[in-house]
């Protein structure tokens, strides 16, 4: 299921055509490319997938349902309900949520696990409910007229509106030129242009437009012991993978500690052979060089893990000039420049597993929860987002003009400052206590949404459904109170999750250390990637020319070598996405039509 839009506005009569031009530009095809709508007078919502809209008639009433995403716990809600009266459909999710509603009202939300974006229409109190995951693993745009709002699934459907203008204020520049490739939560970037929160729900009556939030995190003392913590972490996670298993599914397998412990789940649970699928890189095998982030290659491990699991393997493999040229279908699909080759890889990934099964099973964000990544055991980490490193580099590319402008590094602390002003602390935890939990939570809601956005919006285009079982909320809310002396068991990263999967992995797999998601050592890569800034930067009717400062990006550009060192956004943004960075900003100005 996927893509969604609406229009509603109190004071006007409606035109349909503005709904269909806005699912067509839909991002995300559907297996046989159904449409549905549903249209009233000040009523217009649409949806790409089958069976769409859901509606429930009561007496004169209807309440319409169009909604984008995955729920995992349908039978679980649907018993509720029916032990409760209600005539529910158990084999449909729509009418699940739908009978929720009616049962439980706005607190409904609270019932669902799962990844989705809805709107849902209540004719009987005039009224739009917009509501988002807890996460905010499925996108919702919105923007605010005149007694009016316009929401779509995707920023490109939202603008398939004929009354939305892209416009980028010096806040928006900010976002992209400090804050970017990641976005402060809420924020659309372009000008009038909002972004739902992740686990909040958003109320659109006569009265105008009113704001909740129906999921945070609680803060309390653990009480278990690490044994009873790591069976519990056991459970939580044999339980998820339980629930988002699928026979028809194949596992992204690296070699890893998460994607191969929920293979191996998978395979002890199911008792059948499954399937894997892995990325590389043409060239990998002779030019990758060991780094901090990245101290070996997936390859060995792989081939490990296809051993233990006797699982039906294949490897993709990605060359050079598919990496470049997919920098743009990478920007298409995720609707603002990203994590250049880090995105067009899981694109080009997520287009040659969906040839194969159309739904993939990931071990992606363990590492939020769990502690794994690198930035978790700095002692300067907690001064700024830890992944946000050498701004001033990254400034050296840009204009004098625009940074007078945006006052970057006066931009992202504030941002900083924000994210940190939300942090429920512990009172009275010990002080590396309270930097870990703070860490933790700017990591899980500044960092993870780039991450889940890059999943949701590659796969997505790809015609293909990720699932990420180590995002379940259950895992996340308990996880959350966990002491960092649990986590880093053993004075190693995921120490926890390692000790609480004995006897699933191999020892060797079990402890390998944190590799992240491959990428590209190639130096045609670099080659390629100066010339294409080059071309870019050169081009007389390039948007980007009075945002950067041609001269410096030129110099870095001709300077740049396998050696040159300028890490910039968390673990695989060097000086070649630095540069993919900017050819990325240049075709999103073009191609979305932005107005500055």
């Amino acid at each position: 299921m996927s893509g969604i839009a609406g229009w509603v506005n109190y004071s006007k009569k409606l035109e349909n055509s503005p709904i269909k031009a806005m699912i067509k530009q839909n991002s995300r095809p559907e297996r046989g490319g159904e449409e549905g709508f549903w249209v009233s007078e000040n009523v217009l919502l649409g949806a790409a997938g089958a069976d769409q809209p859901a509606i429930i008639k009561r007496g004169e009433e209807m309440y319409v349902l169009v909604f984008s995403g995955e729920l995992y716990n349908t039978a679980d809600i649907a018993r509720e309900l029916m032990l409760a009266g209600s005539r529910v459909d158990a084999a449909s999710p729509l009418n699940t949520i739908l009978h929720a509603y009616l049962h439980w009202g706005a607190e409904f939300l609270n019932k669902l696990n799962g990844v989705f974006s809805l709107a849902l229409r209540d004719a009987e109190k005039n009224r739009l409910i917009l509501a988002r995951d807890r996460l905010g693993a499925r996108r919702l745009f919105y923007t605010q007229e005149d007694d009016g709002i316009i929401f779509a699934s995707s920023l490109k459907s939202l603008l398939a509106h004929p009354a939305i203008t892209p416009r980028l204020s010096g806040e928006g520049l900010a976002e992209i030129f400090a804050v970017g490739p990641g976005r402060t939560p809420g924020h659309g970037v372009l000008q009038g242009i909002h972004q739902l929160l992740p686990g909040a729900y958003l109320i659109f009556d006569q009265f105008g437009v009113k704001r909740h939030k129906y999921w945070r995190l609680a803060t309390f003392t653990h009480e278990e012991g690490f044994e009873e913590t790591a069976s519990s972490v056991r459970e939580l996670v044999f339980d998820a993978t339980r629930r988002q298993m699928s026979p028809d599914a194949g596992f992204l397998l690296s070699g890893g500690l998460d994607s191969s412990a929920l293979t191996a789940i998978a395979k002890q649970e199911f008792g059948r052979q499954v399937t894997t699928m892995s990325v590389d890189y043409r060239g990998n095998d002779k030019h990758f060089r060991p780094n901090a982030f990245q101290p070996n290659t997936d390859a060995a491990y792989v081939r490990r893990m296809t051993g233990f699991l006797k699982s039906d393997h294949e490897t993709c493999v990605i060359d050079t000039p598919e990496l470049v040229e997919a920098l743009y279908d990478a920007v298409r699909a995720r609707d603002f420049p990203g994590m250049a080759d880090i995105d067009s890889a899981m694109l080009l990934f997520s287009r040659w597993i969906a040839r194969r099964v159309p739904i993939g099973i990931t071990g992606e964000c363990a590492d939020e929860f769990f502690g794994g990544y690198p930035w978790f055991h700095r002692p300067d980490a907690g001064k700024t987002f830890p992944w946000a490193r050498n701004p001033e580099e990254r400034m050296k590319l840009c204009s004098p003009e625009l940074i007078n402008m945006i006052r970057p590094e006066e931009y992202l602390q504030a941002r900083y400052e924000e994210a940190v002003s939300e942090v429920p602390f512990l009172p009275g935890e010990p002080d590396e206590d309270a930097r870990m939990r703070k860490i933790s939570y700017l990591t899980m809601t500044r960092w993870l949404p780039v991450l889940l956005e890059r999943q949701d919006a590659m796969s997505g285009a790809a015609g293909l459904t990720l699932r990420a079982p180590f995002a379940d909320h259950r895992i996340i809310e308990y996880m959350w109170n966990v002491p960092w002396r649990m986590k880093y068991r053993h004075n190693r990263e995921k120490g926890l999750l390692r000790h609480a999967l004995t006897g699933v992995l191999p020892d060797d797999v079990l402890w390998r250390k944190k590799s992240p998601f491959p990428k590209t050592h190639n130096p045609n890569y670099i080659d390629a990637i100066r010339e294409l800034t080059m071309i870019t930067i050169d081009d007389p009717r390039s948007p980007l020319a009075p945002l950067i400062d041609k001269a410096e990006v030129h110099r870095f550009a001709k300077n740049l070598t396998h050696e040159t060192d300028t890490p910039w956004f968390g673990q695989l943004m060097n000086a070649p996405q630095l540069l993919a960075y900017l050819v990325q900003v240049d075709f999103w100005l073009r191609e979305y039509g932005v107005e500055m």
